[in-house]
């Protein structure tokens, strides 16, 4: 079955955190750039509940060494929600994205 952007994952992490921004890292099985399936736009929300969203912004996709940092100012969430609204297509064929861990940013 074929997907389509826009791609997410939501995030509980079980309690009130508070962080600046995250990074998320690509899987080095990629060969990132050359297999493509990274992200080239990303939307960021955070939530109390998982009902209620907050928009954190759009974020260009900027890998450098498999991994971004995406910085938004001092957030409080039980939840994040990463998107990927578009990316690059994962060998010229697949719209799908690979993403290996997020972290939080303190």
């Amino acid at each position: 079955m074929t997907q389509f952007m826009p791609q997410s994952v939501t995030i509980n992490m079980n309690r009130e955190v508070t962080f600046t921004g995250l990074n998320y890292y690509l899987p080095t099985v990629l060969n990132y750039p050359n297999l493509g399936g990274y992200p080239t736009s990303i939307k960021i929300e955070t939530s109390m509940n998982g009902t209620t969203w907050t928009d954190k912004g759009t974020f260009a996709g900027n890998v450098s060494n498999n991994m971004q940092s995406i910085l938004f100012g001092q957030t409080t969430a039980r939840f994040v929600r990463f998107t990927a609204l578009a990316s690059v297509k994962y060998s010229n064929t697949y719209d799908a994205i690979f993403i290996s861990g997020i972290g939080l940013l303190p």
